[in-house]
């Protein structure tokens, strides 16, 4: 025992190195960690898939969506079909847009109208989806310059063909499409409905007011005074106006 400590004291500086570096060394580990989570926090995660439309299944579409789980800004895709030679096959399609939430995206159907969208003739051509995408998220170069990243893909149609077709997967219409399609027919109904509603009070207001004026009893004409038929009246039944009018006098008083 009186060894041990007598080698602990005369060996007290490098354990106290050795402490010291390994407290740092865990104090590093927990800032990156640390970073790394909060950097997770501001990373938006922007992909592009390729998939079957759900409405017709024999068509490519093309989704690109936000994973979060931070806001995309500034979003640019492009997006083209080239033949074998590597030249495209019409035109380079560009689509932007200024704020993409969390599980959001747009969705293309490639090859319109130049090039049929059935991905089996696709795939006969042998031609190939060119996909590019950019975007801005929270993330700052040195905490103040925005940090833009980017992203390609590139897929056969063969490839995609094979994959998609070839193991005959049943395909599901998407959720948030339906919702929307039936939040718009609601929308279309309740105007159609407003529509109606007004046009039924006008044509009520007219009835009544077509009522109205037939039930209403018409006014006599007032008659016309003529020097046969003027209306007059004796002297002592008029009564004079004013303060000083004094009480009509009695003939038989005279």
């Amino acid at each position: 025992m009186e060894e041990w400590i007598r080698a602990l004291n005369d060996n007290s500086g490098a354990i106290v190195a050795l402490t010291a570096s390994v407290s740092a060394i865990l104090t590093i580990l927990l800032l990156i960690d640390a970073r790394t989570t909060r950097n997770l926090r501001l990373d938006a995660a922007v992909e592009a898939r390729a998939r079957c439309h759900p409405p017709a299944t024999m068509a490519l579409e093309l989704n690109v969506r936000n994973f979060g789980p931070a806001n995309a800004r500034n979003v640019v895709i492009t997006h083209h079909l080239a033949g074998p030679d590597g030249k495209a096959v019409g035109d380079v399609m560009r689509h932007a847009e200024t704020l993409m939430g969390i599980g959001d995206g747009p969705r293309f159907l490639p090859g319109e109208p130049i090039v049929s969208l059935d991905l089996q003739e696709m795939a006969a051509q042998r031609l190939t989806l060119h996909v590019e995408w950019s975007w801005a998220d929270d993330r700052r170069r040195f905490w103040f310059f925005p940090l833009r990243h980017e992203g390609k893909q590139v897929w056969a149609c063969a490839d995609l063909a094979r994959d998609l077709h070839g193991g005959w997967s049943l395909s599901e219409h998407d959720s948030a499409e339906d919702l929307h399609e039936i939040a718009d027919k609601l929308a279309r109904i309740e105007m159609h409905q407003r529509e109606g509603r007004q046009v039924l009070e006008q044509g009520f207001r007219a009835l009544i007011k077509a009522t109205a004026v037939r039930t209403e009893p018409a006014a006599a004409p007032p008659p016309e005074a003529t020097p046969g038929n003027a209306l007059t009246r004796s002297p002592a039944r008029r009564r004079a106006k004013g303060p000083d009018a004094s009480p009509p006098v009695d003939p038989s008083d005279r």
